[in-house]
């Protein structure tokens, strides 16, 4: 009669409900982003907010003094490819050895006018949406920075040129 006992005990005991999800923060633009160059490829009709920033940017290294592309040997260049589409806009990032792929949720920009704030669920972990900036540092030279995505400055494959690509050693090949 004691187990009895306790799987009724068992049963009565009432268990918590699941936490419910976590909201997306609030992004409460304060004025509208100054329009900007368009990056992306002028074929491709505008599809929102995101269409000042589309392409691919590579991040940049300082090397004696200056800012260069930094070609690694055994990982890739970090990157961060931004393709909007009306169908549902698309972010990459790629850290070198890892790739997440963002789908944004909430685009909205940023209370100082310069970039936007991203609401957005990694590819791996759709349950668990994140937000990031996609900051410009420098609109004219095509600079711009990805807090809470991927650290340091990235350039805009339009102005990519401009900026040295360097071996990080001898032995890489050819960037």
């Amino acid at each position: 009669m004691p187990l009895l006992a306790l799987l009724l005990l068992a049963c009565s005991v009432d268990i918590a409900p699941a936490p419910a999800p976590v909201p997306a923060p609030e992004v409460v633009p304060s004025a509208p982003v100054a329009p900007g160059p368009v990056l992306g490829n002028a074929d491709d009709p505008p599809t929102g907010p995101l269409d000042a920033m589309a392409g691919t940017w590579e991040q940049l290294h300082q090397q004696d003094g200056g800012w260069v592309v930094m070609y690694w040997c055994h990982a890739g260049t970090a990157t961060v490819r931004i393709d909007p589409d009306p169908a549902g806009t698309k972010i990459v990032a790629n850290s070198g050895q890892d790739a997440d792929l963002f789908v944004p949720s909430r685009i909205a920009p940023l209370s100082d006018g310069d970039g936007l704030g991203i609401y957005a669920a990694p590819s791996h972990a759709p349950e668990n949406p994140v937000g990031f900036e996609l900051r410009w540092e420098d609109r004219d030279a095509g600079i711009a920075t990805f807090p809470g995505l991927l650290p340091g400055r990235f350039v805009h494959e339009s102005h990519a040129s401009e900026f040295p690509r360097v071996n990080e050693s001898e032995d890489c090949g050819t960037p």
